[in-house]
């Protein structure tokens, strides 16, 4: 039962660079790593270039705002083109069997 909550999980798609210091990103419900629905998007700010060990990342700051339709959709066509495919090559797998397409 573990296995199956882990396939499905809420996760992050996209990202819209708004400045240099801020991006928009949507969250989706999502099985595997397959975006299903949009929950929320985000617009997430850098406060600092550098964490406090002189790394890159820093603290950040997010605020939600309204689902970000368009990232919605590029996140539904990576679904489709992940389906899709799969559809043509279990087709073509199964044409070859029928037909004896293996030469």
């Amino acid at each position: 039962m573990e296995s199956v909550v882990n396939l499905i999980r809420r996760q992050f798609h996209g990202q819209r660079k708004e400045s240099e210091d801020s991006y928009v990103t949507t969250e989706f419900v999502a099985f595997w790593f397959l975006p299903l629905w949009p929950v929320a998007s985000y617009r997430v700010v850098r406060k600092e270039q550098t964490g406090p060990s002189g790394r890159p990342g820093g603290a950040i700051e997010s605020k939600e705002i309204p689902v970000q339709w368009e990232q919605a959709i590029r996140g539904w066509l990576v679904l489709f083109a992940f389906l899709g495919g799969l559809g043509f090559m279990i087709t073509l797998m199964y044409l070859t069997h029928k037909f004896g397409w293996q030469d």
